[in-house]
């Protein structure tokens, strides 16, 4: 399980706050419990374009959801080819 929220658009204010779909109360439970890793969006000409957070479930931690906010938005929306989390290339 795993839950993500853009804090920084860079190129456009308007998607700031946009999130994963995910069910309310798995969403503030997840939360509570866990702490979030920090993760940026980059294109392929190492332009930052977007940042937020990520909060993971312990069976999650490592695993292929480090991807998720690249899969799920940064690379439709943003066209951008590889994340950072906790300031780590994934």
């Amino acid at each position: 399980m795993y839950y993500w929220i853009i804090d920084k658009d860079l190129c456009n204010e308007d998607l700031e706050g946009t999130n994963c779909s995910s069910h309310d109360h798995l969403t503030d439970k997840l939360k509570a419990e866990r702490k979030p890793h920090n993760f940026s969006l980059y294109d392929d000409d190492d332009n930052c374009m977007a940042m937020g957070r990520l909060w993971l479930s312990e069976k999650s931690e490592g695993s292929e959801q480090l991807f998720a906010p690249l899969d799920d938005f940064g690379t439709p929306s943003l066209g951008c080819t590889y994340i950072k989390v906790d300031g780590k290339i994934v």
